[in-house]
């Protein structure tokens, strides 16, 4: 008896060790790509090519923008490039079924990548409270980006004051709002405004009005702005880019 003891002992150990539940393996955490084709409640269908992507997504799941900013998910538009990181916890027949927990996030719109990789100042979209939507390009900025080696190259521009051009300026209507979409996030925003009785006057001292890096306040009636806006990223590159734009909160537009 003492001698099959120690195997009685040793299958024992075996026999618990077979027994311990395997560890559950997190799923894999993929990215893709395509085409918004359809936004509806709790679901998004993007095209790849000829292959289509369900994608089935909970009230909990984080939309952002270009810039990393927390969008509402009826963001989405049709034809919209979307890339979208998501675990894929459930698949039908063929793989197209794709559920994403509420941790994880969806980035809209062209241009996804890194600040990093930016050899020009960022875009801006501006969007009133109506769903108008404006695209903006800097005038006036100073940039710069590594070009390997430890070099680093400037680009520049300057653009005539915003009180020379005010007539000629792209033109949004909103309400007291207006919410700024950026390619990639700003560290720092400062807005600045002029009111239509200045047009023409470079002399004319602007205010300062309240900003953050998702919406400007606006100044009631027809009146041009200027955000002076800050980038940086961790490689060196960034700089200041300035886009000016008139925007009119009155009832009948004035442009």
């Amino acid at each position: 008896m003492k001698h099959l003891l120690p195997i009685l002992l040793l299958l024992l150990l075996l026999l618990t060790a077979c027994a311990k539940p395997e560890p559950d393996i997190p799923p894999e955490r993929m990215t893709s790509s395509g085409v918004v084709v359809l936004a509806g409640e709790n679901q998004i269908v993007l095209s790849k090519g000829d292959e289509m992507l369900e994608i089935m997504v909970d009230d909990d799941t984080v939309y952002l923008d270009r810039g990393g900013q927390p969008v509402e998910d009826n963001f989405l538009e049709l034809g919209a490039e979307v890339t979208v990181t998501y675990e894929c916890l459930e698949t039908d027949a063929v793989g197209v079924i794709v559920v994403i927990e509420s941790v994880i996030s969806t980035q809209v719109g062209e241009g996804i990548g890194s600040l990093g990789d930016c050899i020009e100042p960022p875009g801006c979209m501006l969007e009133s409270t109506y769903g108008e939507k404006l695209s903006l390009r800097p005038d006036t900025y100073a940039w710069q980006f590594p070009t390997g080696e430890g070099e680093m190259t400037d680009i520049s521009a300057v653009g005539a004051h915003p009180m020379e051009i005010a007539a000629q300026l792209p033109c949004i209507y909103s309400a007291d709002t207006l919410y700024l979409h950026f390619d990639y996030a700003p560290l720092k925003i400062t807005a600045h405004c002029w009111q239509a009785d200045d047009f023409g006057n470079v002399d004319a001292a602007a205010m300062e009005t309240a900003c953050t890096a998702t919406s400007l306040s606006l100044q009631p009636g027809f009146n041009c702005y200027e955000l002076q806006v800050v980038w940086e990223a961790d490689n060196g590159t960034g700089g200041t880019a300035c886009y000016v734009f008139a925007a009119n909160t009155l009832p009948n537009r004035i442009t």
